[in-house]
């Protein structure tokens, strides 16, 4: 793709573009986390790598007594998820702040230690390894919280996140792959093979009344399962920031750390990802939510898909600059992104996009 630009006053123009830029960083520019893309990921990976099972449920026969067996398979490949971001080491202390303590009674501050974690968890979720590489399903939200204060490009290029398996001591890195921007799906991953990994399911051939069970760690809870039914199948707005979109309603007791988790049917098989409850109290009240796993998954693929990027954010330029340089419109560079294709070919800040291969840019309006 061939760019031409013509450069403006830029340091006045990144000042009066500034808060667009802020806030569109992470919508509109398609870079991933730390504003890289993820090489290595495949197209269409969800498709080629996921176990699924088309069996039509058996609804009929003589009622179980325990879903212990089932139940032990599908565990393992549900993962507690720690969020966190890396903060800034702690710096040594001088000899006056030292004695200053000293002087006032105050205790020492230790010396940093070579090697430190000076990683700092921020919050926690659920998730299911769905391909034995290591791909993992949860909620944008668990990755991403909506009560995050910080600038969101700033806060992808600190994420740090960490993976407990059941069975397996300690914590394993993981790394963002992608997250939706209209489904509250993410996508993480796992390096290594041989991971355990669930099994899925058409979602289109559940049913009102099917038995279900919500896996996952609710309030830090590991290896937690309720059970309960499908209790009805959405498409309206009944749930805020869920508009139009299908969800799969269930009595299972769903609880803050669900978030993420698998919603599987009798035979261990994964029909959605627990997303929210509706709540007066905060708790479960018996009415929790689960994005369908045929949407989620379609989400997760296009996520896995690579993608092109320019690693830059952009503005329209209106017709009083456009008027005062002499041309006709143009995208105004807001933000370049630090080793993106767009920094490495030269362009800056406050630099107007005036036309690509060879098109010129639309009017501004």
């Amino acid at each position: 793709m061939k760019l031409t630009s013509a450069s403006l006053y830029r340091a006045g123009l990144a000042v009066l573009f500034l808060s667009a830029a802020v806030f569109t960083s992470v919508s509109q520019d398609k870079t991933g986390p730390a504003g890289k893309p993820a090489a290595e990921e495949k197209g269409g990976v969800f498709q080629s790598s996921l176990s699924i099972d088309k069996k039509p449920l058996e609804r009929g026969g003589a009622i179980l007594k325990s879903y212990a067996d089932m139940l032990e398979k599908v565990q393992p490949s549900v993962v507690t998820i720690l969020t966190g971001i890396e903060t800034p080491r702690r710096q040594r202390i001088s000899r006056n702040e030292a004695l200053y303590r000293l002087y006032f009674g105050l205790p020492p501050i230790p010396d940093p230690k070579p090697g430190e974690d000076n990683w700092q968890q921020l919050g926690i979720g659920s998730g299911v390894i769905v391909t034995a590489n290591g791909y993992i399903l949860t909620n944008k939200h668990v990755v991403f919280p909506p009560d995050m204060r910080m600038d969101p490009q700033q806060y992808l290029d600190a994420l740090r996140l960490r993976v407990s398996i059941p069975g397996r001591d300690g914590h394993l890195p993981a790394r963002l792959i992608d997250f939706s921007q209209d489904m509250d799906i993410a996508v993480i991953k796992l390096d290594g093979t041989d991971f355990p990994h669930a099994m899925l399911t058409d979602s289109n051939t559940v049913r009102v009344g099917d038995i279900a069970f919500a896996l996952g760690a609710p309030f830090g809870i590991e290896k937690t399962v309720t059970m309960g039914i499908i209790s009805a199948k959405r498409n309206d707005e009944v749930l805020a920031g869920f508009e139009k979109q299908e969800l799969l309603q269930t009595d299972a007791s769903i609880n803050p750390g669900n978030s993420g988790g698998p919603l599987i049917d009798a035979e261990g098989r994964v029909i959605g990802i627990n997303t929210a409850i509706y709540s007066l109290s905060g708790g479960n009240q018996g009415i929790g939510f689960a994005i369908p796993i045929n949407n989620a998954v379609s989400a997760a693929d296009a996520l896995s898909r690579p993608r092109g990027y320019l690693g830059a954010v952009f503005d329209e330029v209106d017709q009083l600059f456009a008027r005062a340089y002499n041309f006709s419109g143009g995208a105004l560079i807001t933000q370049i992104s630090p080793g993106t294709p767009a920094a490495k070919s030269g362009l800056k800040e406050g630099d107007v996009i005036l036309s690509t291969d060879g098109k010129k840019s639309g009017r501004s309006r």
